[in-house]
């Protein structure tokens, strides 16, 4: 049967596309949960609503995942939205991301009533550094109603929705104290490419605008786990830098039998556009990562530049 999805939902329908209607609030979604233990991951008023809480440790992580069938109850004679039972339900996740490992629980349901929702565990594991910021982190929800159609005839309705899952290899990366001098001969040791971009944040208006550095420091150092070198975290007028520390953990093995683990350096730099010139200016970026692999230094260096807004 055809795919009749409601409004913008059917850009969704066999292929492997977002709404654009939905794009902003899917970003936005996806970049809160990423710094954050646990939210939404999407909605769509009257039909679906998908919730996340993931937590990590290690090279490991948790992801439980809520789907709940959020269309009006029968009994709602004031709704305007039709009532839907959800049929063959089913929530794939997968990753095509060499490097990361996906472990799910079945669901345990296959039919879901309005009001209803069914969860699922999904076991993440980083074998090694992996780059997961151009998609390949899914769950695929898929599932069959029947609806009305001209206010007459019900009609059977497939949807499949992929949804993307905010893993990244920030998560793996855990804070690694060092000295001054340790993190400079650590910086000048790395022969891997560094990867380095200056930016202009912009706010959800499009309008440049300094971004509050305070908060971020905290989200990497509180949500992400890095370890910041106090030592060579400066402050001018002018100008501020911040660095960092980390150690990204894999479930691989060495050939002496230990668990590899790969260096990450970060250094984030904040100056006023056109410098001294510019006391008043807007607030610009610098942003450098360095790793003993390049997979993990693009990983996190574009997993931070999400969080910025860049």
């Amino acid at each position: 049967t055809p795919c009749a999805l409601p409004h913008h939902l059917s850009h969704l329908c066999g292929r492997r596309a977002s709404p654009p209607s939905l794009l902003p609030s899917m970003v936005q979604w996806s970049c809160t949960l990423a710094a954050s233990g646990q939210g939404l991951l999407f909605q769509y008023p009257s039909l679906l609503q998908v919730l996340l809480r993931h937590n990590y440790q290690g090279h490991q992580g948790t992801l439980l995942i809520v789907y709940k069938n959020v269309s009006p109850l029968p009994s709602s004679p004031t709704s305007a939205a039709p009532s839907l039972q959800f049929r063959t339900f089913q929530a794939s996740p997968s990753s095509t991301v060499p490097g990361l490992l996906l472990q799910a629980s079945p669901l345990q349901v296959s039919v879901l009533g309005p009001g209803e929702e069914a969860s699922q565990t999904v076991r993440v594991v980083c074998l090694e550094p992996f780059d997961a910021s151009g998609g390949g982190i899914e769950v695929l929800v898929e599932f069959g109603t029947e609806e009305e159609e001209d206010g007459t005839n019900a009609v059977p309705v497939r949807y499949s929705l992929p949804l993307p899952l905010p893993v990244s290899v920030l998560h793996f990366v855990w804070g690694l104290p060092l000295r001054k001098e340790d993190f400079l001969a650590q910086w000048e040791a790395i022969t891997v490419p560094q990867v380095q971009d200056t930016f202009l944040p912009t706010r959800e208006d499009g309008k440049g605008e300094g971004l509050e550095v305070g908060p971020l420091i905290r989200l990497l150092t509180k949500q992400f786990h890095l370890q910041t070198v106090p030592e060579l975290c400066q402050r001018s007028r002018q100008a501020q830098t911040w660095t960092f520390a980390g150690s990204l953990e894999t479930g691989s093995l060495s050939p002496h039998g230990k668990q590899l683990r790969v260096l990450v350096l970060v250094r984030l730099e904040q100056y006023e556009e056109g410098g001294e010139r510019c006391a008043r200016g807007r607030k610009g970026y610098r942003l450098t990562v360095r790793s003993e692999h390049p997979a993990c230094a693009m990983g996190v260096f574009k997993a931070i530049k999400l969080q910025l807004g860049a």
